[in-house]
Parts: structure tokens; C-alpha cells; sequence
């Protein structure tokens, strides 16, 4: 059904269409007006003119919904003939108000309809208004060229509900019950017609009423209650382990639908160890086994063997059934059966369970009273140089005893004995096989494919030394690793700095201090490899300090220049340059000069600190002499008299003068000279 629910800001629905009746007539312009937005929503053209038509009658037939009759009479007063355009249904759908718009092709006769002044009609609307009943709804005819009209209708009351849908797998697969009620509040008596499972209708065949009998249709009076039974194998339809909806439909039209849960997976049943055993022929055995996944226990009914074109259905089993399998559980049964003129030829074997679910096997027909040959080993994974267990201990003759086990490891190499031990010396795929002989002279094999890994090898290695210095070179020796079952080919050196080398020995030098994680990783001839490691630690050299200057001897406040280029660091780079000149005064820098103040003998020292932190030292000598000149800085050399020292005046420029006077006097002077300086 074609139902769409609309919402107008400002005015209600219902009251548009109420006016609707009296926008035909010429003196209601204001409800006119209101109209006009009801036609804008429901997407028709605005009437321009006044052409006049009226609805004469609604007919919505209790007894079928799936249609309903509206008739239109255009005036002969009316001012043109009508187009009629369009018939909507107006009212309400779960508490919303609700615009069901019929198509024009479900109208008949089809529309657009031409109708002339004074010529009425009726039409008959082909679709489904179940969901109006027992309401008042609005029936609109609309114009393409003129207005409309609107009639009010009150629907009776129906009411069809599915309220139970009944699935029991516990039980059968088979079928399933529909509840259906025809509410007390329904007008009518309703008939029952149809049931689909989605989307496929259940044969009325397959559908009874439970306590009943009967089938469809069936009648529902108000207030009816009914349980339908109906056979649906699910098993068979793919249903389980899914949610799936079920509607019920009546010969009226009416219908109800409901969503089932989700419907839970089928048992996981399997047959094993089927055994066709001399000199038993009329009789076989097989396990049932009802997997520890299954979601609830089955019921063991019956068992059917095909051969060909031949069903046997009357295969008897013990114990008797039904026989309850829990999930996990497993149970042998013995089934009768004459199987000995089926030797050699393969039959199937179909179990069935009370509730409906089944499982099959193919399984060769072939005499069990040979003995059986069956055996285990440990490790299930071994490497070579290991000791494996073989255990014939699952062998086993039903019929007789076995009195013999001959083993084959596949590798030349045999034995006797239920359990037997061996050791395989090399790594690979062997086929062992077991032969065992009963006290009849029977014999049966079996044979399995076991892996036995390579072992790795083993790495080791020595070195000449563990804690060095930069640039000293270090010798590792990987003669001591070895493959246990096989040769090593490849030793390959990492040496953790970034370098790597390849032999059985390797040398190398670290260039910068550090610890490192020496590896060594050995490879055998199958692939396999191992690796060892050492640490290495490796010192900083210290770097070396050197100097050169200008003088060794000076005189008072002469400069010395003192140079620390020739300083280098072995392994790294000089960040830091300091010196003591020896006098109380020091400097920075590669290049430094010093003028001493006082006579005397001094030593001089460079520390050098190289980027790890490492310092070195370097000492030199100096001897300062006292000048025997007395020099002053003057102004003017002619300024220079030996007995006006005083009066003299700084310049630039170095004299020197004796006299034979006391030089101490004149120097006393000159230090006593205001503005006297060295």
C-alpha cells in the first residue's frame, strides 16, 4: 500500500480536507484559501477556476480491502466539464497522519477522466486500505483545471493478528504453529487463505488445524483464536540458524505478518568407525558421534543403507531407539543387516533422529576379521638425534590375537616388537610402516609419513681480547661452532658497529669507544641457523696535547705566542684548548699569547679535552729575564731628558736611555710618574 504520511506546518490535514467540501462553493473564498495549500502538498495543480463536483458516495467493502468506490457527480450547473486527476485517501498510520495516493493505473476506469456537466461516475480503486479500517478517513478527488472534493468516510473496525509463531527443534524440524486472532473488536468474520513462509506460501496441503483438523480456508469469528499447524521442514528449506518472517493472509484481504528470532543452527552429527566384521556378516557397527558445538541434544530413530539403485529401510539397530545424544556424547550401535553380497562394493549410510535431522557416510564394504594395524609416536615432531617411541599398542585383531609387529622406519633401518625406539640420524620425511600377522596368519598395514626436523646448529666463538681500546684490533675465532647433524657453511660476523664480515675467524678495529654486541649467526647445510653474541667494550684513547711557541726565553712583558695546533684526537676531535700560563693567568683557544710581569721561571701547561670527555697534557718552561733598559712611553722622543722623567708623556713609542746616575732613582721616578704606564 502506497501510504504516505505528510505534515502541513500550521493547519492540520483533516482540517484542509473538511474545507475542501466548501472551496467549491462560491461564497467560501477563506476556506477556499485554506484548500489551496492542501493541493500544493499532495503535488496537484492549484484550481483557478470554479468548477463545481461533488462526491456522492464512498463505499469501502467490509468484506474485501483490497479495493474501495468512490463516485463523482460534476454539476449541470457546474462551469466547465472536470478532468479528474487524481483520488487520494486521507488518515491516519501509527499515530501520524497518513496520505494514501492511489496510482491511476489501479483506478477504473483509469484516470484521467474526462467528466462532463451533469455526468457522474463511479470509480472503483484497486488497492489495499487495511490499514485505514476503523478510522474516519477523507476520500479527495482532485482537477487538473477546476476544484475538488472531499467526502468523509468512517471505516469499520478489522483486525488481524498473528501473535505466536512456534519453532521447536528440540522436538521436530519438521513443522511449526501459527497463532492467529481476528480481534473481538473486528466487525466481520475474517477466512484464513493463505500462509507464507517469507516469501513462499505453504501449500494448504502441508497446514492443518491443531485440535481440529481441517485446512484452509478457515473462518475467524471476532474474538477467534486458531493454532495452524504447519509442515515446513526447515532442515530441508535452508531455515535454520536464521530469522525469517511469516504472513497470514485472508480471502478479504486483510493480513498480519510476524518476525520470528533467529532459529537455532542444526545438530552437528557424524558417523565414524564403520566396521564390517567376520565372521558376523548379517550385522555391522558404526559410531554416532553429536559434536560438542551442537546446540542441543537429537534423538537416534532409524538407519537406512542404499546400495545402487537398492534402499533398505528395515535395518534394526541396538541398542533400541530412540537413543539420546547430548551434545559431546557419542554411541556404537550394532544395525542388522546381511552385508556379504555387498564385499568390495561401497554402500551409504544415512542416520535419522526423531526430530528430523540426519547424517550420512559412504563406506566400502570390506571384511573386518583381519587384525588392524594401528600405531602412535612420540615426539609427534621430533629432530634428528632424537629417540622416537612407536606405539603399536591400537592395533587390534577382533576376531584372533596378533602375534607379530614389524617395524620399517624408512630409512633402512627395522624392527620388531609392540613398541619399538629409534633415532633418526638426519632430518627429513620418512615413510614408517607397520605390518602385524594374528595367530590365523592374518595380516593388515599401515603406514605413516612422520617430519623429523633438522637440528640447528651450534654457535660459538672466542676472542683475543674483551675490553680494548679505539683502533685495536680484535680477533674472533668461530672454529668451535658446529651442526649436529650435518656441517656449518656460512659463519657470518656482525660486529655491531655497522660492519660485518664473513669466515670462520675475523679481525676488526672499533673507531670509536662504546660498548658493542658482537653476533655471530652460523648456518648449516639444511638452512637452519643459530647465532651467539659477546660485548665488547671499547675505550677512548686520550688525545694528545702538544705545543710550540714563539721564545722559550722573554724578557719582562715581552709576548709569547703559544700555539696547540699539532693536539689531535685518534679517535675523535679536541673540543676544548686551556692554558696555565703559570703565573696565575690562563686562556682558551689553540693559539694564545702571554707577556709576563715578572722575571722568574714558569711552566706552562695545555690541557687538551677531546668529545668523550678525555683530557691529556702537555708542559713547557719558560724563563723571563728583567730588561736592562728602563723604557717608558713618551710623547715625543725629543721629550726625553735623563733628569725630567717626570715630565714626560705617553705615546706609542718604545725608548730607551742610561745614564750613569742611579738607574734605580730613575726608575723610581718613572713609577712614581703620575700618568706613567706600562
Amino acid at each position: 500500500m502506497n501510504i504516505t504520511s505528510r505534515r502541513i506546518s500550521g493547519i492540520s490535514k483533516l482540517s484542509l480536507l473538511i474545507l475542501l467540501l466548501a472551496a467549491g462553493s462560491l461564497g467560501a473564498a477563506l476556506s477556499y484559501m485554506w484548500t489551496v495549500a492542501y493541493y500544493v502538498e499532495v503535488g496537484h495543480r492549484v484550481p483557478q477556476g470554479i468548477t463545481t463536483i461533488t462526491v456522492t458516495n464512498v463505499t469501502f467493502p467490509l468484506e474485501d480491502c483490497t479495493y474501495f468506490e468512490v463516485s463523482v457527480l460534476n454539476p449541470s450547473y457546474s462551469n466547465a466539464d472536470a478532468n479528474i486527476a487524481g483520488i487520494a485517501v486521507v488518515g491516519m498510520d501509527d499515530g501520524a497522519e497518513a496520505v494514501l495516493d492511489v496510482p491511476p493505473e489501479s483506478v477504473e476506469p483509469p484516470i484521467p477522466y474526462p467528466l462532463s456537466k451533469g455526468e457522474d461516475v463511479t470509480f472503483r480503486c484497486l488497492i489495499n486500505w487495511q490499514d485505514f479500517a476503523g478510522q474516519m478517513v477523507y476520500v479527495s478527488v482532485f482537477l487538473q483545471d477546476g476544484s475538488g472534493a472531499t467526502s468523509p468516510y468512517e471505516t469499520a473496525r478489522v483486525k488481524l493478528q498473528v501473535t505466536n509463531v512456534e519453532f521447536n527443534t528440540r522436538v521436530t524440524v519438521r513443522r511449526f504453529n501459527v497463532t492467529v486472532v481476528n480481534s473481538l473488536e473486528s466487525s466481520i468474520s475474517l477466512n484464513v487463505s493463505e500462509i507464507l513462509f517469507d516469501s513462499t506460501s505453504i501449500p494448504h496441503e502441508n497446514i492443518t488445524i491443531k485440535d481440529e483438523g481441517g485446512s484452509l480456508p478457515t473462518q475467524l469469528a471476532p474474538g477467534g483464536r486458531t493454532i495452524f499447524i504447519c509442515n515446513w521442514n526447515l532442515l530441508e528449506e535452508g531455515a535454520l540458524n536464521s530469522s525469517h518472517t511469516i504472513t497470514v493472509r485472508t480471502l478479504q484481504g486483510y493480513s498480519a505478518t510476524y518476525q520470528t528470532p533467529t532459529l537455532p543452527p542444526p545438530p552437528s552429527l557424524s558417523i565414524t568407525n564403520v566396521v564390517f566384521a567376520v565372521p558376523h556378516t548379517d550385522t555391522f557397527e558404526m559410531t554416532i558421534l553429536n559434536q560438542a558445538s551442537s546446540p542441543h541434544y537429537v534423538s537416534i530413530s532409524k538407519v537406512i543403507v542404499v546400495n545402487g539403485t537398492q534402499r533398505f529401510d528395515d535395518v534394526s539397530i541396538l541398542p533400541t531407539p530412540p537413543l539420546m545424544l547430548e551434545p559431546g556424547d557419542n554411541v556404537t550401535l550394532k544395525c542388522s543387516w546381511n552385508w556379504d553380497p555387498f564385499r568390495g562394493q561401497e554402500v551409504g549410510i544415512t542416520v535419522y533422529t526423531k526430530q528430523g535431522f540426519y547424517t550420512q557416510t559412504d563406506a566400502l564394504v570390506e571384511a573386518a576379521g583381519n587384525p588392524v594395524a594401528s600405531f602412535d609416536y612420540s615426539p609427534t615432531s621430533p629432530h634428528s638425534g632424537q629417540a622416537v617411541n612407536f606405539d603399536a599398542r591400537g592395533s587390534y585383531d577382533t576376531y584372533g590375537t596378533i602375534v607379530n609387529y614389524t617395524w620399517d622406519f624408512g630409512d633402512g633401518n627395522n624392527a620388531t616388537g609392540e613398541i619399538a625406539i629409534h633415532t633418526y640420524t638426519d632430518d627429513g620425511d620418512y615413510l614408517v610402516s607397520l605390518n602385524v600377522t594374528d595367530d590365523d596368519g592374518l595380516t593388515d598395514a599401515t603406514s605413516v609419513n612422520i617430519t623429523v626436523l633438522n637440528n640447528p646448529p651450534v654457535a660459538s666463538f672466542t676472542e683475543s681480547d674483551t675490553i680494548v681500546l679505539t683502533n685495536h684490533t680484535i680477533t674472533f675465532n668461530g672454529s668451535e661452532s658446529y651442526d649436529p647433524d650435518g656441517s656449518v657453511i656460512l659463519w657470518f660476523w656482525d660486529f655491531g658497529d655497522g660492519d660485518n664480515d664473513t669466515g670462520v675467524i675475523a679481525s676488526h678495529a672499533y673507531l670509536d669507544n662504546g660498548n658493542y654486541t658482537v653476533t655471530l649467526a652460523v648456518t648449516d647445510d639444511d638452512g637452519s641457523t643459530s647465532v651467539a653474541n659477546a660485548t665488547k667494550t671499547v675505550l677512548n684513547r686520550p688525545p694528545i696535547a702538544s705545543l710550540t711557541e714563539s721564545t722559550e726565553n722573554a724578557t719582562i712583558w715581552e709576548n709569547i705566542d703559544f700555539n696547540a695546533s699539532g693536539s689531535y684526537d685518534s679517535d675523535g676531535s679536541i673540543v676544548n684548548y686551556f692554558w696555565d700560563f703559570g703565573d696565575g693567568s690562563n686562556g682558551t683557544g689553540i693559539i694564545a699569547s702571554h707577556a709576563y710581569a715578572t722575571n722568574g721561571t714558569f711552566i706552562v701547561t695545555l690541557t687538551v679535552t677531546d668529545d668523550d670527555g678525555a683530557t691529556a697534557s702537555v708542559n713547557a718552561t719558560k724563563t723571563v729575564l728583567p730588561t736592562g733598559l728602563y723604557s717608558m712611553y713618551l710623547i715625543d722622543p725629543a721629550e726625553v731628558v735623563h733628569d725630567s722623567i717626570a715630565a714626560a708623556q705617553w705615546t706609542g713609542v718604545i725608548y730607551g736611555f742610561e745614564g750613569s746616575e742611579t738607574p734605580d732613582a730613575s726608575l723610581r721616578i718613572a713609577r712614581n710618574t703620575t700618568n706613567a704606564k706600562r
